[in-house]
């Protein structure tokens, strides 16, 4: 026996069988570790992970046979320099990995094995990152450490979101104010540069309608430079800065997001200050490449003609992020604007302290705060300079909501706001003025969002006629057939359910979507779908909507406040999916329904 297990060491490569035993193939001894007792799950970290090894401490009194038979079984190696007295670190052979073996299922699979007390990966340690921005300490909206008598960490926790996010693919802000000195030492290099126009030729190069518009347009002045006049205009410069001020240059200030660019368009300061300067600028926003719109103004109200701009905009899944306003009023008028664009977020402001700024307007329809109070950030002429106002809180989060769309691509303008309000703080301070008191906190909202593989389809309802879970679990254009079962005096159901594991506690899940994407073969068909919640008892109905003849997606979501009801003890979340035919005049029909594709996403 001791000459084969020898034999299964060097096999796997693992020169000493003592090292096996007593050290690469640690298990937490009986009698308890000095570092604590052990966490029933332990907490996710977010960022970069191995992909080559996993760690894994196998239970007390495992059998060197039993640990030498999980290495065979798996196809992996020790690592005896990672390896401690209480873990092992668990290398995956090239042959598995050409199988397809990933650290993630060779980490669910040895989770469940009966000899592994856990396993988990391994992340990737890298320093927490601060830009080398001289002023960086003056800026208590991104770091709040007590500077200036505030409150320590009253701040968007942008330091610790940084390093999920700076290589977040690149994306534009439209500053629509009164200007930009987009030649600002701390600003020239986070200027959009329209890719397709020469600025020099007076030809309108791209067909865009605007003649040589390189970093935006002046729609109070119409023109091609929106460069503020001097010195009266400021405001646009430092709502550009709070956006993305040029991120660890030795320079300045840092802005809210890295890899944002700034797309310059006046629509105030020259000589037609009006709203439908506002109105074409977002058109021109979303026309030309623009993820995100910033808007701070002083006049509370809005045109028919702005909400149907940024109802296009909307259309093309562009954010807008809205001031709202420095009246200290309840309820201003320009928040009806929410009640009709869900592509729309109005920002209100908070102090050091995390109170909501005196001057702040407030409302159930103002959906977030941010710091907006002594906020230092670029100034004309080369300068710095402290302001405040609800006009400094929407550009920070406007290059937050800018930056999740870089490191989010896949998630439309709705979802990335769902996302920013769903992981905001909630700061009792606020509490009576914005729903659910929330504050942005950016670190929160880079929470990784994935979507494990189905574990089961599983009929309620109807008879299978062919395929099953490996046809839904790819979009591919295969199908799942069912064929519906009558109820008597009700109609026809289709009914199944699907399960996936979520990798996290319950506690830590902040978000669940589920997407189809199905079609039928007859006309006047509902289409259902249902989360299990496991505090109820019930299936809760996520949302509804006609069915079709052609293949169309379908979802919904559950968000923070919910979320964690929905995954049962042991990890499972179950969904089902229901297309009802009503019977009609007493003629019940049957009908097929043809799934491709199911997807349940899990934001933790």
């Amino acid at each position: 026996m001791k000459y084969r297990m020898n034999r299964l060491c060097r096999a796997m490569g693992v020169t000493a069988f003592v090292a096996v035993t007593s050290l690469a193939l640690a298990q937490v001894p009986s009698q308890p570790s000095p570092m604590g007792s052990q966490l029933t799950r332990p907490p996710v970290v977010k960022g970069e992970y191995a992909l080559d090894h996993v760690v894994v401490t196998f239970r007390p009194n495992t059998t060197n046979a039993t640990k030498l038979d999980v290495l065979k079984r798996y196809g992996l190696s020790v690592n005896p320099i990672l390896s401690g007295k209480y873990h092992s670190v668990l290398t995956i052979s090239p042959r598995s990995r050409a199988m397809g073996m990933t650290v993630h299922s060779l980490n669910r699979s040895l989770a469940s094995h009966p000899a592994v007390m856990y396993a988990e990966l391994d992340p990737v340690l890298v320093p927490e990152f601060t830009p080398n921005d001289p002023r960086f300490g003056e800026q208590w909206g991104l770091h709040n450490t007590g500077q200036g008598g505030g409150v320590d960490d009253a701040d968007v926790d942008a330091v610790e979101a940084w390093d999920n996010v700076l290589t977040a693919d690149e994306t534009v802000v439209a500053v629509c104010d009164d200007g930009v000195e987009y030649t600002h030492e701390d600003l020239a290099d986070s200027m959009w540069v329209n890719p397709n126009e020469n600025p020099t030729n007076g030809i309108d190069d791209d067909g865009n309608g605007f003649i040589d518009d390189k970093h935006g347009w002046d729609f109070s002045s119409s023109d091609n430079d929106p460069m503020p006049d001097f010195p009266s205009d400021s405001h646009g410069t430092h709502v550009a800065g709070s956006v993305a001020a040029t991120f660890d240059n030795g320079i300045g200030v840092a802005g809210a997001g890295p890899n944002v660019k700034i797309m310059a368009l006046r629509m105030y300061g020259g000589p037609a200050p009006f709203m439908s300067a506002l109105t074409n600028a977002v058109d021109y926003a979303w026309q030309n490449g623009a993820d995100v719109i910033s808007v701070s103004y002083n006049l509370d109200g809005f045109t028919q003609s702005l909400s149907d701009a940024i109802g296009r905009a909307g259309a093309a899944d562009v954010v807008y992020c809205g001031s709202a306003g420095n009246n200290g009023e309840g309820e201003p008028p320009r928040s009806a604007l929410r009640d009709a664009h869900d592509n729309l977020i109005f920002v209100a402001a908070t102090d050091r302290n995390d109170n909501l700024s005196w001057f702040s307007n407030f409302g159930s329809r103002i959906e977030i705060a941010a710091p907006g109070e002594d906020i230092l950030s670029t100034y004309t002429q080369n300068d710095y300079q402290l302001s405040s106002g609800t006009s400094m809180s929407t550009p920070m989060v406007a290059g937050v909501v800018a930056t999740l769309r870089g490191s989010n691509p896949s998630e439309s303008a709705r979802e990335v706001l769902d996302r920013l309000i769903d992981n905001a703080d909630s700061v009792d301070n606020l509490s009576g003025f914005i729903p659910g008191n929330r504050r942005m906190n950016f670190a929160n909202a880079t929470s990784i969002t994935v979507s494990p593989d189905l574990l089961s389809v599983t009929p309620v309802m109807g008879t299978v006629l062919g395929g099953g879970l490996a046809q839904i679990m790819s979009s591919d254009d295969t199908h799942m057939g069912m064929r519906a079962s009558s109820l008597a005096r009700r109609g026809n159901y289709v009914t199944y359910e699907v399960a996936v594991a979520s990798p996290v506690a319950a506690s830590m899940v902040k978000r669940i979507k589920l997407d189809t994407e199905m079609k039928v073969t007859r006309r006047q068909l509902t289409q259902y779908i249902y989360l299990y919640n496991v505090v109820t008892g019930n299936w809760d109905l996520l949302g509804s909507t006609r069915a079709s003849t052609e293949d169309i997606q379908f979802g919904g979501l559950v968000g923070r406040q919910t979320a964690p009801n929905y995954v049962g003890s042991n990890g499972s979340i179950r969904a089902r999916v229901m297309v009802l035919g009503a019977e009609r005049r007493g003629v019940s029909t049957t009908f097929d329904v043809l799934t491709d594709h199911i997807k349940l996403s899990i934001t933790y």
